[in-house]
């Protein structure tokens, strides 16, 4: 675990230990950034940025996609990412547009009906690549649009 982002978190945190410190933290949101960026732990360059945000001292950081794994380890970073880089949805992206409201309860039902689907109708098609879009370009946003 790295040294720095540990004492940095402390440092915004009201809680004594790491494991209850990172407890505080709750994701804020993620976006792929088209400068780059230094990671609280110090490493340069980062452009997956995840901006986190402490319910008890109200201090927001950023993180890169490896540090994010330490505060929550069951978000797999790296496959919404992934998605971001290919401008093609997959399943963790579409999870975490819906938890994130980027998109609706019925945009949600549709994109995991047929994010996987081969032969879509016209119409199915131009939804899709519409939704698609909309959400590839709501994690593109630069970081003048996003920083607090």
């Amino acid at each position: 675990m790295n040294f720095k982002l540990i004492s940095e978190v402390m440092k915004r945190s009201e809680a004594k230990n790491w494991d209850d410190a990172i407890k505080e933290w709750k994701l804020e949101t993620s976006y792929l950034n088209k400068d780059f960026e230094t990671c609280l732990c110090g490493h340069f360059p980062i452009k997956e940025i995840i901006i986190l945000f402490n319910k008890t001292t109200f201090f927001k950081i950023h993180v890169g996609n490896c540090c994010i794994n330490k505060f929550f380890p069951d978000i797999n970073s790296n496959k919404i990412f992934q998605a971001v880089r290919r401008g093609k949805i997959n399943r963790k992206l579409i999870d975490y547009s819906y938890n994130k409201k980027f998109i609706s309860n019925k945009e949600y039902k549709f994109l995991c009906d047929t994010w996987r689907k081969r032969n879509l109708t016209i119409k199915q098609k131009a939804w899709f690549n519409y939704l698609n879009t909309k959400i590839i370009n709501y994690m593109k946003i630069k970081k003048s649009e996003n920083a607090s």
